[in-house]
């Protein structure tokens, strides 16, 4: 089923079931077309990267996360999608064009309804 699921991704179809099936504790695993033909791990085919993105690839990584091993030029493409979807990014070099690209969820940070121990300045 799993090289069904990848088949179907690289071809730019919707990840919804995909995301759906997977567990949410593992993040996906995303794999640049040019390198791999198939993805014995079950990992996701990219092709056409901002067609699957809009199918929902981005819901899917906002949910999970992502591993991503691209070349550079995608790399560059995840970082910007990744930005726009206001998710967190770090993206290492793996050696020649080679690139890891690490997508999860921010964590929001916590509001503090009090006032800051210096805010004597702000009252007179």
């Amino acid at each position: 089923m799993a090289a069904t699921s990848a088949t179907a991704l690289a071809a730019g179809s919707g990840v919804t079931a995909m995301a759906q099936a997977k567990s949410f504790a593992a993040p996906l695993a995303l794999l640049d077309a040019r390198l791999a033909k198939s993805s014995p791990d079950g990992g996701i085919l990219l092709g056409d990267l901002v067609r699957q993105w809009q199918n929902g690839l981005r819901e899917s990584v906002a949910v999970s996360g992502a591993v991503a091993l691209v070349r550079w030029d995608m790399a560059l493409m995840l970082r910007q999608l990744g930005r726009e979807a206001q998710l967190s990014i770090k993206v290492t070099p793996r050696g020649g064009d080679m690139f890891g690209v690490n997508l999860s969820a921010r964590s929001t940070p916590q509001l503090s309804t009090s006032k800051p121990k210096d805010a004597s300045c702000n009252e007179k």
